[in-house]
C-alpha cells in the first residue's frame, strides 16, 4: 500500500512537470530549480535509474578532472560511440 502511494505521488509529480511545457516531455535533460533541499530530493527522485547513473557518472567525472568539455563526459562519449556504430551498421 505504501509502495502504491509513493508510485501515485511520483506519477502525479511527473505529470505536473510534463504539463509545465509540452516540449519537456521528450527532452533528454530538463533543469528544474528547487527552493530547498527537500524539493531538490523530490526532483531527483523523479529520475529513472538510468538517468541517476548518468548523473552520478557526470558528477564523478567532473570531480576527477575538474572543468571539462561536454563532449568529454562519459555519457556523451557513449552516445557518440553508439551513433558511430549505428552509422557503420547502416552502411553495410
Amino acid at each position: 500500500m505504501i509502495i502504491q502511494k509513493r508510485k501515485i505521488e511520483k506519477d502525479k509529480k511527473q505529470q505536473q512537470i510534463d504539463n509545465m511545457n509540452p516540449k519537456l516531455k521528450n527532452a533528454q535533460e530538463v533543469f528544474i530549480m528547487a527552493n530547498n533541499v527537500n524539493e531538490a530530493e523530490e526532483i531527483i527522485s523523479l529520475n529513472s535509474p538510468e538517468s541517476l547513473n548518468r548523473m552520478k557518472s557526470k558528477i564523478s567525472h567532473v570531480q576527477k578532472f575538474g572543468q571539462t568539455e561536454e563532449s568529454q563526459l562519459p555519457d556523451v562519449q557513449l552516445d557518440l560511440r553508439n551513433q558511430l556504430n549505428q552509422q557503420i551498421k547502416n552502411r553495410k
